[in-house]
């Protein structure tokens, strides 16, 4: 198993859960390959869901149990209710900036974790940050 994963109900204990609007896959697999590359045991959706799962129940124990949660922030994000869903609970989060500004994208309850941004609309300096949070 990957590092830090464990058995633990439906899901696997897990590092890291990639919060993402669906049109913005792209971004979320570059993090998740990023990540995976790392030796970090990821949640995205595409690769942990099957079909005849009971995604709801899946999406939402992952989210709960991860110890860290990574929103993949762009104007789409912010509007997506599930994205919504799946971050507001979390007591870490890292919020990543993939496109826009922070003061557009982020919402109220994201606030409390405005210190802990990265902006990764730039290979290089986010990137780095990421790698050594």
């Amino acid at each position: 198993m990957p590092w830090g994963e464990r058995t633990f109900g439906m899901a696997a204990q897990i590092d890291c859960f990639i919060s993402y609007a669906s049109p913005d896959f792209e971004a979320a697999a570059r993090l998740h390959a990023f990540l995976v590359e790392r030796g970090f045991s990821v949640w995205l959706d595409r690769e942990r869901l099957r079909s005849g799962f009971d995604w709801y129940a899946h999406v939402k124990e992952a989210a709960d149990t991860a110890s860290l949660m990574l929103p993949v922030l762009t104007p789409l994000w912010q509007r997506s209710e599930w994205t919504k869903f799946e971050t507001y609970a979390a007591d870490r989060v890292i919020p990543l900036i993939f496109s826009g500004e922070w003061e557009e994208i982020s919402t109220p309850p994201l606030q409390r974790f405005h210190f802990l941004q990265l902006d990764l609309t730039q290979r290089g300096g986010g990137w780095d940050s990421l790698e050594s949070a």
